[in-house]
């Protein structure tokens, strides 16, 4: 963030309940493929780099709730 001021762009911090990439999430995540499996989803309008790859993601990753 300190790099991205220095450059004039502005950055914010956003404000979430969990610690999204930690095993603090271990707890909840049950519950949130539950709540995903209600979810319509549909393949993305522009590619998606995967954070679990590096790579563009597919269809069929974006598309589950594993993901």
């Amino acid at each position: 963030a300190a790099v991205l001021a220095e450059r004039g762009v502005k950055t914010r911090r956003l404000t979430v309940s969990h610690a999204f990439h930690s095993p603090l999430m271990d707890p909840m995540l049950e519950e949130f493929r539950t709540v995903l499996a209600s979810v319509a989803f549909a393949a993305p309008a522009v590619p998606v780099v995967s954070n679990l790859t590096g790579g563009v993601a597919s269809a069929e990753e974006l598309c589950s709730p594993e993901y």
